[in-house]
């Protein structure tokens, strides 16, 4: 038991193990939360950053704590002021990781400036990006890097500390774009919009095939693959998964052979589910071109 426990802090890297710390994130149970579920209460704090199955199944892996216990139950009822803790293992803190992805960051830029006052800066990611680190891309530099690079840690918000001034994100292949906060008053504040669904999130995709109507809305609930935990699928379940809604409408249509078909389309979306669009679309046999 303490050999795994040891091991689980440390990550292979160049031929020897490297000891990272883990993330506390820590929230407190309000009046108004009391009797309400552990997962519930979570999704109302980290909704902007985790989907309600992701953190369910960090609830599952004992990697949430009440009072500095360990909590396995989502359904948990938590009391009026409890401490939970979310603890996150990733490699995000290793400051020698930091400095690998700094170090190639170099003169380049991979976003465009589009808005910036005291609070906010507006940018346009660029596609290729990640938006912060994870341990799928430990030594590449993400967008955070960059913006570390040129406001330093001071002159952004650090509600998460392993993602400075990151209140939303994007894919690593998408371009877009996206709100960077400055301070945490300007983080809580857009991040209650996100978490509110009164900012407007619209996107323009190219899929495989026609859909069988022009427009539409696409419904399906979105859980986590049978088979593989680190993919989504959807389910017509309705106490299944989480809900998810898709607006498209289609935009242009190419006929490149007899079967054959690329469309374009402009999308908005109601909810913001990990790979949302992603998952609708390919569970519609039309997936997002190259993906």
């Amino acid at each position: 038991s303490r050999r795994y426990a040891t091991r689980k802090n440390l990550n292979w890297q160049k031929g020897k193990y490297r000891r990272y710390t883990p993330t506390k994130l820590t929230l407190k149970v309000t009046n108004d939360q009391n009797g309400t579920r552990l997962d519930n209460v979570l999704f109302s704090k980290y909704s902007s950053n985790w989907s309600k199955t992701q953190l369910q199944q960090l609830v599952a892996e004992g990697k949430v704590l009440i009072n500095d216990d360990v909590c396995l139950k989502k359904s948990k009822k938590v009391k009026r002021d409890e401490q939970v803790q979310l603890i996150i293992e990733d490699q995000t803190n290793d400051p020698d990781l930091h400095g690998l992805r700094e170090s190639k960051i170099g003169n380049e830029s991979n976003y465009d400036v589009i808005f910036e006052d005291s609070d906010v800066i507006v940018i346009n990611k660029y596609p290729g990006i990640a938006v912060h680190p994870s341990d799928g891309i430990p030594k590449t530099p993400t967008l955070v890097d960059y913006l570390l690079s040129i406001y330093g840690s001071e002159g952004l918000s650090n509600i998460q500390e392993n993602r400075p001034g990151i209140v939303h994100r994007l894919d690593k292949d998408t371009s877009g774009i996206m709100i960077i906060c400055k301070n945490n008053e300007s983080h809580e504040f857009i991040s209650d919009q996100f978490r509110n669904r009164t900012i407007t999130k619209e996107y323009f995709a190219i899929i495989v095939g026609k859909l069988p109507k022009l427009s539409g809305t696409i419904t399906d609930r979105i859980v986590h693959h049978p088979k593989n935990f680190i993919k989504n699928a959807t389910t017509e379940d309705e106490t299944e998964g989480v809900s998810a809604i898709t607006h498209y409408n289609t935009i242009k249509q190419w006929n490149i052979t007899d079967t054959i078909a690329y469309t374009m389309l402009q999308i908005h979306i109601e909810t913001g589910r990990t790979h949302q669009i992603r998952v609708h679309l390919a569970s519609k046999h039309c997936p997002v071109a190259g993906d």
